[in-house]
């Protein structure tokens, strides 16, 4: 009996990524080895060695979602945290596109696999995704870090990347306490950033207009009892476009307001017999001493 070897490379012809479990689904043109070295797919956002792109650091096989021709395994946390911090990149088939050695797999011929897998490189021949489940999963506020009254400012963390291209701010409420009595304040603006490349925790940086509305309030904001953090469900959105799932939390640091206020400048007006006087903070006008304006 003359047995021909079998000498013909196998071909991954298609793949598809579901983001809420993290699987990605690999399919072969014939039977492949289950020992896959998924630290060598390296994802693109096109097929272009430029686009943005990220090289897995880990996989593990599922085996009741794999066969002959199909090897499905999941992606660890870690690298999905970095692929949601990746801008325009592994949202859609449109931007998910996978490269790979051919030392990434073998094809099977008992007792040992033979043929390497046939390469696919970015520029050349990068396969692109046939099928994409975007993240259905809402991120969720994990710390009310900081509480800045000097330099008017907050830092929250979540437990996955957050766009802040989509905040909306009248969602984001300061509370004094969690009883229903509580005084409340939902802001109205603000400037907020990154504060690192895992796009996790952000920074907000109160307006003038609700820095005034807190400072007023003698209730709220004066100690790290009276400043929770009260995020209503779109107050933040993943970067699927996911809304944030409501959370109350107090703040972990808080530093209280020590910096005097000055004078801007002052008017005085001898027809109403008044003086006004503009300060750069607010001020409390029942501590006034009179007799030391000079």
């Amino acid at each position: 009996v003359l047995v021909i070897p079998d000498t013909t490379s196998p071909n991954m012809v298609s793949f598809a990524v579901n983001m809420t479990s993290a699987i990605v689904t690999l399919t072969f043109d014939e039977t492949i080895s289950v020992a896959a070295a998924y630290n060598q797919l390296t994802f693109y956002a096109a097929n272009d060695e430029t686009s943005n792109n990220f090289t897995l650091t880990a996989g593990n096989l599922i085996p009741f979602q794999s066969s002959a021709t199909v090897l499905a395994f999941q992606m660890s946390g870690a690298d999905v945290l970095n692929i949601k911090a990746i801008d325009n990149f592994f949202t859609s088939v449109n931007n998910t596109y996978v490269t790979f050695p051919f030392t990434f797999v073998n094809d099977w011929l008992y007792p040992s696999p033979v043929n390497s897998v046939n390469r696919r490189a970015a520029g050349v021949n990068a396969l692109q995704a046939t099928g994409f489940a975007r993240d259905t999963i809402p991120p969720v506020l994990t710390s009310f870090a900081l509480l800045d009254m000097n330099n008017n400012l907050m830092k929250l963390s979540f437990n996955e990347p957050v766009s802040i291209a989509s905040v909306n701010f009248s969602n984001i409420v300061l509370r004094s306490s969690l009883l229903p009595t509580a005084t409340l304040i939902s802001l109205t603006g603000g400037t907020v950033v990154y504060l690192d490349s895992t796009k996790m925790a952000v920074q907000i940086t109160f307006s003038t207009t609700d820095l005034q509305t807190i400072k007023s309030n003698p209730t709220i904001a004066r100690s790290a009892a009276t400043s929770i953090l009260q995020l209503l469900q779109g107050a933040f959105r993943d970067v699927a476009g996911n809304p944030n799932s409501p959370s109350s939390n107090q703040v972990v640091t808080y530093i209280t307001d020590t910096f005097g206020s000055d004078l801007r400048y002052f008017a005085l007006d001898l027809n109403a017999n008044t003086l006004t006087l503009s300060f750069n903070d607010v001020v409390n006008t029942s501590t006034l001493v009179v007799g030391s304006i000079v």
